[in-house]
């Protein structure tokens, strides 16, 4: 269980590189890059910036996008959406979003199978974060 918690403790500042967002054409969404990083145990806390005409549901596809690829990076195989705040400052949303990351499938709704949901993601087009 320790080395379990050092790995993720030196692995954080991995997870919280930026990849560089391409810019949006006029009238597209934007995905102006985030960050992934672990707030304690097995809570991952996700924030990323869209611009365009980004609806919650477009940041909220964002962020469990960002959480299944940290959470397959980690080694986890699931993740469960806790809470999504968005806000919107300068033609930028933002979206603050906490799930909790586990090898086990968790109990609720809005599990998300990391593995399938990252290939998705790609699929998609949505960057990584």
């Amino acid at each position: 269980m320790l080395a379990r918690i050092m790995v993720m403790a030196f692995s954080t500042a991995a997870l919280t590189a930026c990849t560089p967002p391409e810019p949006a054409a006029e009238g597209a969404l934007g995905y102006e890059g985030g960050m992934a990083s672990f707030l304690a145990g097995d809570l991952l806390q996700i924030t990323v910036e869209m611009s365009g005409p980004a609806t919650a549901d477009d940041l909220r596809a964002y962020t469990d996008c960002a959480a299944a690829d940290a959470a397959v990076f980690q080694g986890f195989g699931f993740a469960r959406h806790v809470r999504t705040t968005v806000k919107e400052k300068g033609g930028l949303r933002r979206a603050d979003a906490v799930y909790t990351v586990s090898s086990a499938l968790p109990a609720g709704a809005r599990t998300i199978d990391a593995a399938t949901q990252a290939e998705t993601c790609r699929e998609l087009g949505i960057p990584r974060v």
